[in-house]
């Protein structure tokens, strides 16, 4: 019986670390995802104009900033804008756009693909 039960638990974990895995490799941390449809992607993802229309379509009301370049491989999230708090972060490196949704002021962002970033996009609500 116990055996079964630390087995079950043991697998229970590792699929846990699979996924959480294989969501952080697509490019998309999960919490705080609201999951709406048409995310703006590909060379609208590259502009803070289309983050604020989607939204503001899906009923909130975000001001976005892009920042270019960036030195190195990590952004470091400063702190928002009087009476707002951070809801997206967009780091784009090479043709991937990496979401970090309701990120921490002082916590450092990177790409999941590669050791630069060209550019971030950070939306604040």
């Amino acid at each position: 019986m116990t055996r079964t039960v630390l087995r079950t638990s043991m697998i229970a974990v590792s699929l846990i670390g699979l996924v959480t895995f294989a969501a952080l490799g697509l490019g998309v941390a999960l919490a705080g995802d609201p999951g709406w449809p048409n995310r703006p992607t590909g060379a609208a993802a590259n502009q803070p104009e289309n983050w604020e229309a989607w939204a503001a379509a899906n009923g909130e009301t975000w001001k976005c900033v892009k920042i270019e370049p960036i030195e190195g491989q990590f952004y470091t999230m400063p702190a928002p804008d009087a009476g707002y708090n951070w809801r997206l972060l967009v780091v784009k490196a090479a043709n991937q756009h990496d979401l970090y949704w309701n990120p921490v002021t002082g916590q450092q962002y990177q790409s999941t693909v590669v050791d630069s970033i060209s550019h971030i996009i950070q939306c604040q609500m």
